[in-house]
């Protein structure tokens, strides 16, 4: 059963990022949680909404994270209550433990709190997509991408495929992307210095504004894979 210490300010701001991804009002309940998986690595979290999706690492190796890993596995927590009450915390450090099946005890300073969970194995699985060759974009520059072409993108539900930003890579590097709403265009054209898999897709602006909003300047670069 899972134990753990960990960093809560460090914690709190690796849940906060992956929650992006999580609506609570989905139509599948269990995307209402965050997952939480613990292994001798790390711990990764997971967030879903079943389009949009933000897995976050936090490496055992990560001196900020202060984190002791004393026991293995992985739980389901209600994503907005677990954080708001990781929140409430008062003390610097948080020690995570699972005391009997799927029942967490949350230890930080004097106060104690008792979360009930779900099991793991409930929830769906991230489709892994790989390329033999991902795109490769400085961070500054997908931002950038993204926001001088999302804006112009459909809000409008009645013709979803406006409602995203057109990307199409050709010839390995050359770079083209489009958005509109039938009565504004934003089209953006690079060559790439780094080759990647071709590729035509459309990606949600709302998709592409919650990962822009994760992407922070200590993130140097970005794989892309389609």
């Amino acid at each position: 059963m899972i134990h753990f210490s960990i960093n809560k300010n460090l914690f709190l701001q690796a849940l906060n990022t992956t929650k992006r991804a999580i609506s609570s009002k989905n139509a599948i309940p269990i995307l209402s949680t965050i997952k939480i998986d613990v292994t001798n690595e790390g711990i990764t979290l997971i967030g879903s909404n079943g389009q949009i999706s933000i897995e976050n690492f936090i490496s055992q190796k990560n001196e900020d994270a202060g984190l002791l890993i004393t026991s293995l596995g992985s739980i389901l927590l209600e994503a907005s209550f677990f954080i708001n009450v990781v929140s409430s915390l008062p003390d610097v450090t948080l020690d995570f433990k699972e005391i009997e099946q799927k029942q967490i005890v949350l230890t930080s300073g004097k106060s104690e709190i008792t979360l009930k969970g779900k099991d793991s194995e409930q929830y769906p699985r991230i489709q892994e997509i790989s390329a033999s060759t991902p795109l490769v974009l400085e961070t500054k520059l997908l931002k950038k991408i993204i926001n001088e072409t999302a804006f112009a993108a459909s809000t409008q539900e009645s013709r979803p495929i406006l409602t995203g930003v057109h990307f199409v890579l050709s010839q390995h590097k050359e770079l083209k992307t489009v958005a509109t709403d039938s009565h504004r265009l934003s089209q953006k054209k690079l060559t790439l210095e780094k080759n990647g898999d071709d590729f035509d897709v459309v990606i949600p602006s709302r998709s592409l504004r919650e990962f822009s909003a994760v992407f922070t300047d200590d993130i140097e670069t970005v794989e892309i894979f389609f």
